[in-house]
């Protein structure tokens, strides 16, 4: 029905496609030809959630180490890593997330929450044109989700990402690339530290 709704409102004898109407011209035209209302727009969020007062960067670590971490040895990187958890992050639920994209033998993306303690994966497939940068928040958005449905009073969080570009995007309260995405995690973390302690650390790729 609606392939005949729009082949009698534009028809495409004679019609350039440089003089196609757009998209949302269309839509709204099939939306006026069967009665129905017109959704109304959902405009992405132009300002961040969190409170001036609120320090995001309290709770965004992304010193791992003072030089890159390509640089070290397995060895000597996985000693620091122990050396962090004993030093900072003892008794702490270890959350563990990843992004990955691939172009190679097909396009695919996905993204992988992991907390060993709880015996918990999470992982779940994106759609295959996202950047990676928008993986990484993806994961980290469902570590934060999680904490929310499942934490407990007493505990506190630590989460791992081998995403410095995207720690450096939630830290930013003006962000202006990946939104909502990037204020939907603010909000998150916002909401979460408001009670408990959670942080997200650099962890090195």
């Amino acid at each position: 029905m609606a392939d005949d709704l729009l082949q009698a409102e534009f028809p495409a004898e004679g019609l350039s496609s440089r003089l196609l109407p757009s998209m949302n011209s269309r839509a709204r035209a099939l939306f006026t030809d069967v009665n129905l209302q017109i959704p109304a727009r959902n405009a992405a969020p132009l300002v961040s959630p969190l409170p001036p007062w609120f320090k995001v960067e309290t709770y965004i670590w992304t010193d791992f180490l003072l030089t890159s971490v390509s640089s070290q040895t397995n060895q000597n990187v996985l000693q620091m890593y122990h050396e962090l958890i004993d030093t900072n992050y003892s008794g702490y639920t270890h959350i563990f997330t990843d992004g990955s994209c691939i172009v190679e033998p097909t396009c695919s993306a996905s993204a992988a929450v992991v907390i060993p303690s709880r015996g918990v994966t999470i992982n779940f497939k994106l759609r295959p044109q996202i950047h990676i940068m928008e993986c990484e928040l993806m994961a980290i958005n469902e570590a934060l989700q999680w904490i929310l449905l499942n934490n407990c009073q007493e505990e506190k969080y630590v989460i791992f990402s081998d995403s410095l570009s995207s720690l450096h995007l939630i830290q930013n309260t003006r962000a202006k690339n990946y939104l909502p995405l990037v204020f939907n995690i603010q909000d998150k973390l916002f909401n979460i530290t408001s009670s408990h302690w959670a942080e997200a650390v650099y962890s090195g790729p």
